[in-house]
């Protein structure tokens, strides 16, 4: 299967759940043996403290990407930007302010 959808954080347990249904994969969708009870992507979600909500996640990026290191990563990715239709400027890009570009990403997680 190729499935293509728009990332939300906010709807990516449900939609990652359906997806496993239409795949006939739905008796993978579980964290082992003896946990048959609890949703794979259910439990991922709850495990990501740092971020739970599409807001949290576009502060996290403002917070990751200067303004012109997000233009030129944008550049970079410009054949997807125009394939799937994203804004040339993204929203978020606004209240971009990098103060954690240079932070090693293992500081950034504690």
């Amino acid at each position: 299967y190729t499935i293509i959808t728009r990332y939300s954080f906010d709807l990516m347990s449900k939609e990652n759940n359906c997806i496993m249904d239409i795949a006939g994969l739905s008796e993978f969708n579980n964290l082992g043996i003896g946990s048959e009870e609890a949703s794979f992507w259910d439990s991922f979600v709850d495990l990501d403290e740092a971020v739970s909500t599409d807001l949290q996640e576009t502060r996290l990026l403002q917070k990751l990407f200067p303004p012109e290191a997000a233009l030129r990563l944008i550049q970079h990715l410009q054949q997807d930007y125009q394939t799937f239709n994203y804004p040339r400027v993204p929203a978020w890009l606004e209240g971009a302010t990098g103060e954690l570009y240079r932070q090693s990403l293992m500081l950034i997680g504690e």
